[in-house]
């Protein structure tokens, strides 16, 4: 049986395709996941943009095609779980309602699964990074939008009903205090949702002066709301910190730490007197491709279970 497979990341600014041996990425290739003026967004036209990826990333490799096992995908949800269509026409707007994975697993003949970005990751550290041996533990993602996902060693993802994915950077965390920008409501029907004021998208419009001058506390302490959220409502041994702005992290994190503890200046633990039980650890992301390694592992999943 095939050992290899593709890891597929498909968030609101980039593609990214990794190719994987074991747990080990051996090569990668990225391009941008708008789609250029006037390309067709019908499933084929989809499938031919991943399959070329895809194909450059086994070009550079002594592997053939048919070596592969599977091909996994994240992306940013919410995902139809029964269908693996995309559903979000907010973040991305090109791949939304369009069953183009159906087609990409036809051309390779392996099994195409799916899952949402941030429980994508989380999966990946959780299997080889910051989160391994965790009972629970859960991964805020802040990239072009926020996602949260949970795992639980016992019970594996926390899922909703049909299988959907909790949408955890849209709970309403309170506005930002007066003096910025005034925050418009979310696409989601939130004013003041995690994702609507703490993003990398509102890092630019609502903490980024017109000189280009950044309020990394202000910012932090947006951060520090939603991950309060996210630590009394699941109670997890950790939370992983990701995603694009997360490469930041130490511009503001002082409000993070001055809340949960830990970190460079400041002594472990804990918050517990603040009603998080047993306390919670914030951490970062250990994978450089938290993402494309949680595509990996379901990738592996599901070729196992043919």
């Amino acid at each position: 049986m095939a050992t290899h497979v593709i890891g597929i990341d498909l968030g609101g600014t980039n593609l990214r395709a990794g190719l994987f041996e074991g747990k080990s990425l051996v090569r990668s290739e990225t391009i941008p996941s708008r789609l250029r003026p006037g390309t067709s967004r019908d499933a084929k036209a989809l499938a031919d943009i991943v399959e070329q990826l895809i194909r450059k990333l086994v070009a550079g490799s002594s592997w053939a095609p048919t070596g592969i096992a599977a091909i996994g995908v994240v992306a940013s949800g919410p995902i139809d779980a029964a269908s693996g269509v995309i559903l979000n026409d907010f973040t991305l707007p090109d791949w939304s309602g369009v069953p183009w994975l159906g087609e990409l697993g036809d051309r390779f003949g392996v099994p195409t699964p799916i899952e949402n970005d941030a429980m994508g990751a989380l999966i990946g550290e959780v299997g080889a990074g910051a989160a391994r041996g965790a009972d629970v533990a859960a991964m805020v993602t802040l990239g072009t939008g926020i996602g949260v996902a949970v795992h639980s060693s016992s019970t594996g993802p926390m899922r909703g009903t049909r299988g959907c994915h909790p949408e955890g950077g849209h709970v309403p965390i309170g506005l930002p205090p007066a003096g910025i920008q005034s925050v418009p409501d979310c696409y989601c029907g939130i004013r003041g949702c995690f994702e609507s004021v703490a993003s990398g998208e509102a890092l630019h419009s609502l903490w980024t002066s017109p000189a280009g001058e950044i309020d990394w506390l202000g910012y932090g302490r947006a951060v520090l709301r939603g991950l309060q959220f996210v630590a009394r409502a699941f109670g997890p041994d950790l939370i992983v910190i990701g995603g694009g702005v997360a490469d930041r992290f130490d511009q503001f994190c002082d409000p993070v730490y001055e809340w949960f503890g830990g970190g460079p200046r400041h002594d472990w633990p804990m918050a517990d007197e603040m009603g998080v039980p047993g306390g919670t650890r914030i951490v970062r992301a250990a994978l450089d491709e938290p993402g494309l390694h949680g595509a990996a592992a379901i990738a592996y999943q599901a070729s196992t279970a043919r």
